[in-house]
This record gives C-alpha cells, sequence and structure tokens, in this order.
C-alpha cells in the first residue's frame, strides 16, 4: 500500500490508517472518515475510537430528503455515546447543489450520547457550530469502562501523524452546563422520569419480596427526623423500638 503521496513539494501520509495527534491538547486525538462511512457496519470512526481518537469527524455529501435530517441526529448521537467520544458532522452546503440531488449544510456536534450543537439547515448564510468539549472526561470514562479497554487491546496499529491548530484563549464557555443533570427542564420529561424512578423502586421491592419468601412482610417507610432526635438518637447511642402495624 502506498502511505505517502508528494503534494505541494511535502511527503503527505496517505492511507486508511491515520489519526491525527493534536499537540496542545491532551488526549487530542482526531479521526476522519468520508461520507458514506459513517452509514456501513463497522464504521472506520469505530475503530479510529479504539485506537485512540476522542474526535471523529465526518465529512459527507448526504443529500437532503425527508427524514434524512432525523436518522443523522440519531446515528451522530448514539455514536458518539457508543464510542465514548466527539463527533462531528459536516455536511456541503445549499450551494452545492446539482441538477438531481439538493444539500442542507447541515452540521453536528455530540459528545457522549448528547447533541450539543447543530446548524440550521437549507440556508444560504454562512454558519459556524461551536462547542467546547470535555475531552478528559472521555479519556476517563474510556479508562473505567472494561468493555471499550477490551475491545481496544484487538484493533490494528494505527499511524499517528503530530499535527499543530490554533487553539485561541477561551473567552467563556461554549456549551450549557445543567445544574440539574437528572431531572429534566422539560415538565413532560419530568414526569416521565419520575414515574419511572418511582417503577423502578417498586419493581426492586417486589423482587425483594419474592426473594425473602416470607407471608408477612413487614415495611419501613421512613422520613427525614428533625435535627433535634437525630442528635439525641446519636448522642444516646439507644436502638429506639418501632411500632408495628399490622
Amino acid at each position: 500500500m502506498l502511505q505517502y503521496h508528494r503534494i505541494g513539494g511535502q511527503q503527505v501520509p496517505h492511507g486508511t490508517d491515520i489519526i491525527f495527534r493534536l499537540q496542545v491538547i491532551d488526549s487530542g486525538i482526531v479521526g476522519v472518515e468520508i461520507c458514506e462511512d459513517l452509514w456501513v457496519p463497522l464504521s472506520p470512526h469505530e475503530f479510529q475510537a479504539l485506537a485512540g481518537a476522542t474526535a471523529l469527524i465526518t465529512l459527507s455529501a448526504s443529500n437532503e430528503i425527508l427524514s434524512q435530517a432525523d436518522w443523522r441526529r440519531v446515528i451522530i448521537s448514539s455514536e458518539s455515546g457508543r464510542c465514548i467520544a466527539a463527533c462531528y458532522y459536516i455536511s456541503s452546503g445549499i450551494g452545492e447543489p446539482s441538477n438531481d440531488v439538493v444539500y442542507s449544510g447541515h452540521a453536528l456536534l455530540a459528545e457522549n450520547g448528547v447533541i450539543l450543537q447543530e446548524s440550521e439547515r437549507l440556508t444560504p448564510d454562512s454558519q459556524l457550530a461551536i462547542s467546547d468539549i470535555n475531552i478528559q472526561q472521555l479519556a476517563h470514562d474510556r479508562r473505567v469502562l472494561t468493555s471499550f479497554r477490551d475491545m481496544a487491546a484487538q484493533v490494528k496499529a494505527y499511524r499517528v501523524i503530530e499535527t499543530e491548530v490554533s487553539d485561541p484563549h477561551p473567552e467563556r464557555l461554549e456549551r450549557m452546563i445543567d445544574p440539574h443533570p437528572f431531572v429534566p427542564m422539560e415538565p413532560a420529561r419530568r414526569v416521565e422520569r419520575c414515574r419511572k424512578i418511582f417503577s423502578m423502586q417498586v419493581a426492586a421491592l417486589a423482587q425483594k419480596l419474592v426473594g425473602a419468601k416470607r407471608s408477612q412482610p413487614v415495611l419501613g417507610v421512613s422520613a427525614e427526623l428533625p435535627r433535634r432526635y437525630r442528635t439525641s438518637a446519636s448522642s444516646s447511642g439507644e436502638i429506639q423500638p418501632f411500632r408495628v402495624f399490622d
């Protein structure tokens, strides 16, 4: 396989076994794939992620059809979660159509299963979608997830190309940090989340009762005691009796 091409008087690496290390960013390793690579089983970006790439970029000329944007959102968010990575999808713009197809200029940025930024589609205006990525968190999650480490040990070797990028000093954080990540802001999702938590607790309790094999189980329902009762109980060291109701 030819591994280098001579372009503009320079030796340029060439091949499907290349990832790029950003010298100024710890764990900043970039993998790049082209268009249809995203849609096939065993996509190149999956192997790039196992080889260490934390930023996976897809340069695409995917034409615009009904429901295509929805499918892009699903696949980009899910692949960023499966690969524990930041996934970037950039499509050809509206100014690049042919007589047969139309491109929308759709751009998506997702991190570990969550879409952080999305461009407006089918607009003639120039757009720039920017978001901060927590690369250190991605690297940490990969270290602690044993299944990811096991798969990474089986991947083929990649050539790592050292490269530099302009990294301007940030003036503000370019992403929203949810102060209540486990409590959805939308009322409908919040109700669904609470109902799911309740159902999980009920299912777990039911399974424990089945395993206990007791005909008359005793349930203890507690709430937070006032501070004076907590202090009194801890200072005396005595176990207070409970009343049992049939």
